[in-house]
């Protein structure tokens, strides 16, 4: 999306300059139209270009950061499960019994947290990746 704008804002922006340039130099009709039609064209290729490696530079920055923040969240300690000793007085948490689903409880996790090893925002910073690709 990102490409074909810029794409079509420097063509366009080309061949008005294009236009501008030949009619102040006194240029024939035609031959102001058809330089202004190959700067189009040239500023169309220039600026799918240019959005093209600016699409490329985000996306590749984007990819860094999730992984970053994935390995990141690899690095944190745990937080005990619900149900499991908190580790200072052996205490056990009460658990949710409203709400707990089975894979929740077969994996001692509590109700909304996010998969192991995943944050809420790696999992929508991943999402946002698939919207972009």
């Amino acid at each position: 999306m990102i490409t074909r704008v810029s794409a079509a804002t420097v063509g366009l922006l080309v061949y008005v300059g294009m236009l501008l340039a030949g009619y102040l130099a006194g240029n024939p009709f035609s031959t102001i139209i058809q330089r202004a039609l190959c700067g189009l064209a040239g500023g169309l290729l220039l600026g799918y270009v240019a959005g093209r490696l600016g699409q490329v530079i985000v996306h590749e920055h984007f990819q860094r950061m999730v992984q970053a923040d994935a390995e990141a969240d690899e690095e944190l300690p745990a937080a005990p499960a619900a149900g499991e000793p908190n580790g200072e007085d052996g205490e056990k948490k009460p658990e949710e019994s409203s709400g707990a689903n089975k894979e929740d409880r077969k994996n001692n996790r509590e109700i909304g947290s996010p998969p192991a090893g995943r944050s809420v925002s790696t999992r929508a910073a991943e999402q946002a990746i698939q919207e972009v690709t």
